[in-house]
């Protein structure tokens, strides 16, 4: 089952006129001193494995990491643009990931 988050993202990415309504509901924005994510490279933990987006757009769902890393390279490559790369677990736990999926920071 797909989280309410998962389902707006997606009904924004099928109906671009609404995205400017539908966005700010799932707005992570800066919390608690941490990253403001919301116009980078997420890849967000969900039920069915991981949700990868950029900038509020959503690229796909992957059964594994490697899948949605890989994705989130080639998403990059082919848009010539390079965002900073955030991990988002299954508490909302934020981690800040280099070019090789190694960590450099994290907020709780």
């Amino acid at each position: 089952m797909s989280t309410l988050r998962s389902k707006i993202i997606r009904l924004a990415h099928q109906k671009p006129e609404l995205r400017p309504h539908l966005l700010p509901l799932v707005s992570t924005g800066k919390q608690a001193g941490g990253p403001d994510i919301d116009n980078e490279m997420v890849i967000q933990d969900s039920r069915r494995g991981y949700e990868v987006s950029c900038e509020g757009a959503y690229i796909g769902e992957f059964r594994d990491w490697d899948d949605a890393w890989d994705a989130a390279q080639e998403w990059m490559k082919d848009n010539k643009y390079w965002p900073n790369i955030y991990h988002v677990n299954e508490r909302g736990n934020v981690t800040l990931l280099d070019a090789k999926g190694d960590e450099i920071d994290s907020w709780v």
